[in-house]
């Protein structure tokens, strides 16, 4: 009980900037992904409706030539270089049945901006599309790092007065702190790994790789979570890569702040030594003494030395 009167007393104001800036985050990325949506989604439905069109008459070509028709053999040629112009493309053919700038999918396009992960699955076709990336990405990349910015710095509060509590310490020490993030980065990527892998029909290790690859925003894109509308992949998406960025941004802060006080006490140059004075240092009451005795003597009489 008093550890919970402790940490909200001391975090009340902080949860309060969090949960604005969870808003806000929220805000940006449904805003922009709106946005996307208003450009590239009925492009992409035309491109594919056009490309399903051209499909149809590309079999219709291919019937005919198996039945040994001269013009249609010459049309394959261009049938071919379509199949390869997908062929070489990062992005796969437009699908009416399985767009990718549905809504949902333009929020998870969104979110791969303003987390910079990236994944590269599909882009925009349009140079609206190109144009908004760069706005957007100035925009929601200065809002991103704002709002994680605060949320780390609560979840930096939260685990401080958690160690203070625990281990009975004023401050602890890079080390303990480094320790303690390594642990929970380490116990949420298990744990969300786990949710993939029970939700994308994955093997464990391969949503415990997805989950480190997304949460350190290096996101190769050869695995997906699945983005359509049903909102569900998405919604879990959202959650799980916003903590976990704030989890491995604070992770990395902490080890960088303990690489940085070992170096610098290894880095650091040797205390100088204290060099002893060769002259011999005469007692204070000895010297006044024979001040005294020669005073005493009169001038030009000389006082012995002293044995």
């Amino acid at each position: 009980m008093q550890l919970r009167r402790a940490l909200g007393h001391l975090l009340r104001p902080t949860w309060r900037r969090c949960v604005a800036a969870a808003l806000l985050y929220t805000a940006t990325a449904h805003l922009g992904a709106g946005i996307f949506y208003a450009i590239e989604g009925g492009e992409e439905r035309a491109r594919a409706v056009a490309f399903q069109e051209q499909l149809q008459q590309r079999r219709e070509l291919v019937e005919a030539a198996l039945v040994n028709d001269t013009t249609a053999r010459a049309a394959l040629d261009a049938l071919v270089s379509q199949l390869d112009e997908y062929a070489n493309s990062k992005q796969s053919a437009p699908n009416p049945d399985a767009l990718n700038w549905s809504f949902g999918g333009s929020l998870f396009f969104v979110l791969t901006i303003m987390t910079t992960i990236g994944y590269g699955t599909f882009v925009p076709y349009t140079l609206a599309g190109e144009v908004l990336v760069v706005v957007f990405g100035l925009v929601g990349l200065a809002v991103s790092g704002a709002c994680l910015t605060v949320l780390a710095d609560g979840l930096d509060k939260a685990s401080i007065a958690l160690l203070v509590r625990l281990l009975r310490v004023d401050k602890p020490g890079p080390g303990r702190r480094a320790l303690l993030y390594v642990g929970l980065a380490l116990a949420y990527w298990l744990l969300s790994g786990g949710i993939f892998a029970a939700t994308q029909g994955w093997d464990f290790f391969t949503g415990f790789y997805y989950a480190f690859v997304t949460f350190s925003t290096i996101g190769f894109g050869h695995y997906t979570l699945s983005y359509g509308d049903g909102g569900g992949g998405l919604a879990m998406f959202f959650l799980l890569s916003l903590a976990g960025l704030v989890v491995f941004a604070r992770l990395v802060s902490e080890l960088a702040d303990l690489l940085a006080a070992r170096g610098s006490a290894c880095l650091a140059p040797p205390a100088p030594r204290q060099r002893q004075s060769s002259r011999a240092v005469q007692p204070a009451d000895q010297g006044t003494g024979e001040a005294h005795a020669r005073q005493a003597a009169g001038p030009g009489v000389e006082q012995p030395a002293a044995g």
